[in-house]
């Protein structure tokens, strides 16, 4: 059971999530999609990525056995729950599968806790924060309320609510990116400050339980469509420039050198498309270490901030087709 696509709030497939029913805001939080389960064949918990299972011969791997960026949430869970209690709901429920976050960094600084993630031992902050619960007997997610009462029970944390109300209350153009739970904003910050002096939250994910809706809202500067406001020569400019920086800096032969250096160092057990959590930042790394000096002198650069961001994108599309290629192959 994977978790479906959340798509932005405005996309067909969120019509009339603010019609009728209750509807709740969450923070959105920048971690990885982690899913977990009771597996009644091993009595013990498997655990996975959005993609992947964690398995071996149809059985839970072993902790060293599963992608190194994960265990940190995989013990989190195995020290926070009981077992027993855990068997006993598969017992009244049928099997459920919990999705949540598993909180390491990617793209924010969290001020809630130093590297890479949360510290298993201290249990200030979480490693795993959850967001629903499917049941697989009824075939549905569980309602929020349900979804907090469950986890509640297992002695897991949620992700935190931003607001909670009828659906017709809301606005579409009036839901705003909230403070993060997790990060201080500068208390001299004002409207016009930028996205990380506020400690906004990466964004919003609206559930409506009674439509079995789900929306997001995230702030501009994750947000690829707010380009829809710039202007057309702004719009080609950036893209023109992200093209060149591509062609001249990232070749496919940089991003297969960093992904089997992921491999090599320990990060990853072998070629898979969760690297993508790491793959391109460290491409980019690679070529401003290799060629920072050129890059600083290339008059055809025109390095704005949409010029950045578009680089980023594009990086990261590239980054996704090579890796793509690279499993092909060793498979």
């Amino acid at each position: 059971m994977r978790y479906p696509t959340i798509h932005p709030l405005g996309h067909r497939d969120t019509d009339g999530i603010l019609s009728v029913g209750e509807v709740v805001l969450l923070e959105k939080i920048d971690g990885a999609n982690f899913r977990w389960t009771y597996d009644p064949n091993s009595g013990s918990l498997l655990f996975g990525s959005r993609r992947h299972l964690f398995k071996e011969y149809d059985e839970p791997a072993p902790i060293d056995r599963i992608n190194k960026q994960f265990r940190h949430a995989v013990k989190y869970i195995e020290n926070s729950v009981d077992e027993d209690e855990v068997e006993t709901l598969h017992e009244e429920e049928g099997r459920l599968w919990f999705f949540g976050e598993a909180l390491h960094k990617h793209s924010l600084d969290y001020d809630a806790w130093d590297g890479k993630h949360p510290n298993i031992s201290d249990n200030t902050v979480p490693n795993f924060l959850g967001f629903d619960v499917y049941s697989e007997a009824n075939d549905a997610f569980l309602s929020h309320d349900e979804v907090v009462a469950v986890y509640e029970r297992l002695g897991l944390d949620t992700v935190p609510v931003f607001e909670k109300g009828e659906a017709d209350e809301f606005e579409m153009d009036d839901i705003e990116v909230h403070e993060s739970v997790y990060r201080d904003p500068d208390p001299d910050a004002d409207d016009e400050d930028d996205f990380n002096r506020k400690g906004l939250a990466e964004g919003v994910v609206i559930k409506n339980d009674s439509l079995d809706l789900r929306a997001k809202v995230v702030a501009e500067e994750f947000d690829e469509t707010k380009w829809s406001a710039k202007t057309p020569e702004e719009v080609t400019t950036a893209r023109k420039t992200a093209g060149l920086f591509l062609n001249k800096f990232v070749t496919d032969a940089r991003v297969q050198k960093q992904a089997h250096k992921l491999v090599d160092e320990g990060y990853y057990d072998g070629l898979e498309m969760p690297m993508m959590g790491d793959l391109p930042r460290r491409v980019a790394s690679d070529v401003f270490a290799e060629q920072g000096w050129a890059i600083l002198n290339d008059d055809e650069l025109e390095l704005t901030k949409m010029a950045k961001d578009e680089i980023r994108s594009q990086l990261s599309r590239r980054c996704s087709r090579v890796l793509q290629q690279m499993i092909q192959a060793s498979e």
